[in-house]
């Protein structure tokens, strides 16, 4: 990316092909676009199929009826976040749709800057390397975790906010999750009987 935070297409699959030759297990894609790149969506395809999670943020576009979420969030193999205040209200900024996964904390995010400096940042940008690092964080207790594996254990677990236009399946419980990733290595009756108490808790 230039020093504006642009990038061309051919940027983006040489990177994404990157982790891919360096069996990178989980991927955090904080950039966004309204192209659908053709180009960019088979990249991510293969790196879904060597099993990498793909974490992406849905853009900061603010409210719509209709989704506005951005690529590659979009695609249905990347796993797309929002963000929500301390009050655990959705960021005015985050984009809404049927794409949207989960949301996590993304305003006033204190991180690592240039020349060794620290600075608050704040965007959907921030909520979806919170994710992805928590999703290396379930493999660390679980690394049989497959993409899949580890998106139902985001979603089931997630703590329901409201509207899944807005919240998707609601803000990231991190010990929740962290228990079913466990749960699911150790007992696979229990961890099933586990998912099953948390979808009627969501339905």
């Amino acid at each position: 990316m230039n020093d504006k935070g642009d990038a061309k297409a051919s940027s983006v699959i040489a990177g994404v092909q990157w982790a891919i030759d360096h069996h990178i297990d989980v991927l955090n894609m904080s950039i966004g676009s309204e192209i659908n790149s053709k180009g960019i969506r088979n990249i991510l395809e293969k790196a879904y199929k060597s099993g990498m999670f793909i974490v992406a943020p849905v853009g900061n576009n603010g409210y719509s009826i209709k989704s506005n979420i951005t690529y590659p969030a979009k695609y249905d193999i990347v796993f797309s976040v929002g963000s929500v205040n301390n009050k655990l209200k959705r960021s005015a900024f985050s984009s809404m749709g049927a794409e949207l996964d989960i949301v996590a904390p993304g305003e006033k995010i204190y991180g690592p800057s240039l020349n060794n400096s620290h600075t608050y940042e704040t965007g959907t940008s921030m909520a979806s390397p919170y994710v992805a690092g928590v999703a290396a964080l379930l493999l660390s207790a679980n690394k049989d975790l497959s993409p899949n594996g580890l998106k139902n254990i985001l979603e089931l677990s997630a703590d329901p906010l409201g509207d899944i236009h807005k919240y998707g399946n609601g803000i990231i419980d991190i010990p929740r999750a962290l228990n079913l990733a466990l749960l699911k290595k150790k007992n696979v009756k229990l961890y099933k009987h586990h998912t099953i108490l948390y979808k009627d808790v969501i339905i």
